[in-house]
């Protein structure tokens, strides 16, 4: 995968967390996915 693009996917799903509130919020499943993703 290119970093570029991997990068963006990234930022992306940081910004999704934050949207949906982190580990406590009301998909912690998202939070817990991009945690392994890192």
């Amino acid at each position: 995968v290119d970093l570029k693009v991997r990068d963006k996917i990234l930022m992306l799903i940081l910004a999704w967390k934050e949207a949906f509130g982190g580990p406590g919020g009301k998909f912690p499943q998202f939070f817990w996915a991009y945690n392994e993703l890192r």
